[in-house]
């Protein structure tokens, strides 16, 4: 743990004894009848907000996210005071005197937050931020009465900076407005199509992005794909791959077809030769057969029907103060800060700067990924993308999406999330939540907990062990019992440990 995210916790915690502090005086008189409770407010308040600020310092856009966090703690702060004040709660009677410095605070926290994010976009981004979040800061003024004698100025103002971003606007390069996909983009790729070469692979081809690794071997043959110019290839022959999730590892070794395509498909370097008759002869095909196997994968891409969509029905609105996107793949609507997106099967979303709502989503790029391969064998389809350092595996009912930050693996009803300081296994045997400084393991009969003591909780009794070499031996067997589980094994190392649990207890 870092040392500000360290102290971050430290304050926050400070901060709830002080709260407690406050609650006790209202009552109990326990702590007299003086001012305690508005100096314990005021020690809550300062405390929670160099909470959030210091626990921001984890983030590599620190100034954004340490913005973000001052919003989040004086909203609250605010809300806190406005609620405090209705209820006459004593130790409002200070504090009930700043609460607009509080939500000023909160805007122009978000409006800071919200620059910083986009200083490369440029001036007219930076401008219509500070227009449609001054006009939303307008609107709440005008509710909750806030500074009357500049609600004006403040009106005026935030018009001005929207239309100083739409003048500005000009002298930027025009953006295309980023979706889910790219309307703009599938209707100007020309279809691929591919060429009747039919090559053959003089050395192993390995493409190695990341913790992420391609291979296909010597010998397989390769029909190119163009769509104006070579953007992939379709192999028929051997391979493997391997993606590294932290506590697994998949490695698999196939046979069968493999396209290949990307944006860094020109970076791959290839051996070939002219494949000649033995080469097809070894594969059981003939070179017709190659060809028009290699054509049925091309027409069958996902980004072709993507593409046929957007032919049926594409609505757009492209304006300084609103956009708007609806497709057949779903609906996005931004005004100014306020997001809101509805994605058909995968949910829908509302965010406002820092603030989330909704069902959380994986974002995906739909355009070209750096490599994309989708391999097909006797009796499965395998689905490997891969963009930048982030991965996405499916194979049958398998989902693994690796990132350095985050791993996520979904295998029937089997489910693993593991972030920087977490780890929440989820299964039908076992199930496993690992924090910084807690763990627990639980099975149908058995929850075992370790913090501080190591706990034992078995039909309706409860069990404290201080045998700090079971404790150890646990914390050390966690990664073979997530394997194990993910692997489908039986639980050996499982049934062996709570036997010693067992016996100690």
């Amino acid at each position: 743990m870092s040392n500000a995210k360290l102290a971050g916790k430290l304050c926050g915690r400070i901060a709830v004894v002080f709260l407690a502090l406050w609650f006790i005086t209202q009552v109990t008189d326990l702590l007299g009848k003086y001012e305690y409770p508005e100096y314990f407010l005021g020690f809550v308040f300062l405390f929670f907000l160099a909470s959030s600020i210091l626990e921001s310092a984890k983030y590599k856009v620190f100034f954004k996210k340490m913005a973000y966090g001052i919003a989040k703690s004086t909203f609250l702060i605010w809300l806190f005071i406005k609620i405090g004040d209705h209820f006459d709660w004593s130790g409002f009677e200070y504090w009930s005197q700043y609460p607009d410095y509080f939500i000023i605070a909160f805007f122009a926290s978000i409006l800071v937050g919200y620059t910083v994010g986009k200083h490369r976009r440029g001036a007219r981004t930076a401008f219509y931020g500070i227009g449609f979040l001054g006009i939303v800061f307008w609107i709440f003024a005008k509710i909750f009465n806030l500074v009357p004698e500049y609600q004006t100025l403040i009106f005026f103002g935030s018009i001005a900076a929207v239309g100083i971003g739409y003048i500005v606007g000009i002298f930027e390069e025009e953006r295309k407005f980023r979706w889910i996909y790219e309307a703009e983009d599938f209707e100007k790729i020309e279809e691929p199509k591919i060429k009747e070469e039919a090559r053959v692979l003089k050395s192993d081809l390995e493409i190695k992005i990341g913790n992420s690794k391609i291979s296909i071997e010597e010998g397989s043959i390769f029909v190119p794909v163009a769509n104006g110019k070579e953007i992939g290839g379709v192999f028929f022959g051997q391979g493997s791959y391997s993606v590294d999730a932290k506590v697994k590892k998949y490695i698999n070794v196939f046979q069968g077809i493999t396209v290949l395509t990307g944006n860094k498909w020109k970076n791959v370097k290839k051996s070939l030769r002219d494949a000649e008759e033995k080469d097809f002869e070894s594969m059981g095909l003939k070179k017709d057969e190659v060809f028009d196997l290699a054509r049925i994968q091309i027409e069958e891409k996902e980004w072709k029907k993507i593409r046929k969509k957007f032919e049926k029905t594409v609505s757009s609105i492209d304006m300084p103060f609103i956009k708007v996107r609806e497709t057949e793949a779903g609906d996005y609507v931004k005004v100014g800060p306020i997001e809101v997106i509805d994605v058909e099967g995968k949910g829908s979303r509302v965010k406002f700067g820092p603030f989330k709502v909704g069902e959380s989503m994986e974002w995906e790029e739909q355009a070209l990924y750096d490599i994309s391969a989708k391999i097909r064998t006797k009796n499965k389809e395998i689905s490997l993308k891969i963009k930048g350092d982030k991965t996405i595996l499916k194979e049958d009912d398998r989902m693994v999406i690796s990132k350095p930050d985050k791993v996520i693996i979904e295998d029937g009803d089997v489910s693993l999330k593991i972030t920087e300081n977490k780890r929440i296994l989820k299964s039908e045997e076992l199930s496993i939540f690992e924090s910084e400084g807690k763990t627990v393991l639980k099975t149908p009969d058995v929850k075992v907990i370790l913090n501080d003591e190591l706990t034992i909780k078995k039909d309706g009794e409860t069990h404290v062990l201080k045998n700090a070499k079971i404790k150890q031996e646990i914390k050390n067997k966690l990664d073979d019992l997530i394997r194990d589980i993910l692997d489908k094994k039986e639980m050996k190392e499982l049934d062996s440990l709570l036997e010693k649990l067992k016996q100690e207890s």
